[in-house]
């Protein structure tokens, strides 16, 4: 059993307090956002997509497998969803830490971000999905929020994570779109949008404190 707090980063004084009652961090969710109005990474995102890696996949869109699949293509997401959660960070170190879901659950999950299929990227292997990035947007707010990215993991450091992403952003630009946020705990994932143009802000620290070992010193 853990107990998980959440502190600013720039909160010193919050996070000694927790550090000294045994809690330690075990991640950090760095923001970053992309103002697509005066961004000049166009080029460089173009680059991404026409890169070697991105020319051995198809990179299409979630609307348009639906389309051409129904169902199956949520199946396949998920899939590559599911795939992709091992060495994804994890707060709290729990038996049931990124376990699977299913490809209805998963749907309900990226409706709940406001997910717009037009600007969902995935990148198509043969029949298997192999990477995803696609942004979201709540009602009444002008902003596109991060749907995730993801590659599976035998597919990992060759560039794709930068090629869907890249996509996407040229999708977001093209619609008029001005303003993209998004958060990571992943330090490689956290370069990637660096890479692309995303400004990094502040990060959201989280600590774990495991009270079974709270209980058994006492």
């Amino acid at each position: 059993m853990t107990a998980q707090v959440r502190a600013r980063e720039d909160r010193p004084a919050t996070l000694t307090f927790f550090e000294r009652r045994g809690y330690r961090e075990v991640q950090r969710m760095r923001e970053l956002h992309l103002d697509l109005r005066t961004a000049n990474h166009a080029d460089h995102w173009m680059q991404a997509v026409e890169a070697d890696v991105a020319t051995r996949v198809r990179l299409t869109t979630l609307a348009a497998e639906i389309e051409r699949l129904g169902f199956t293509a949520w199946e396949r997401l998920v899939a590559l969803h599911n795939d992709a959660l091992h060495g994804w960070p994890d707060p709290d170190p729990s038996p049931n830490a990124n376990a699977s879901r299913s490809a209805v659950a998963f749907r309900e999950t990226l409706h709940g971000y406001g997910c717009l299929l037009d600007g969902f990227v995935v990148a198509v292997l043969r029949d298997e999905y192999v990477a995803y990035s696609g942004f979201g947007q709540r009602e009444g707010d002008a902003r596109l929020l991060s749907a995730g990215t993801a590659v599976r993991p035998t597919y990992r450091g060759l560039g794709l994570a930068t090629a869907v992403k890249a996509k996407a952003l040229l999708w977001a630009r093209g619609g008029g779109y001005e303003l993209v946020f998004t958060s990571s705990a992943n330090p490689a994932m956290v370069r990637v949008n660096e890479k692309l143009g995303f400004v990094p802000g502040l990060a959201e620290v989280r600590l774990v404190k495991d009270l079974h070992v709270a209980v058994d010193g006492s």
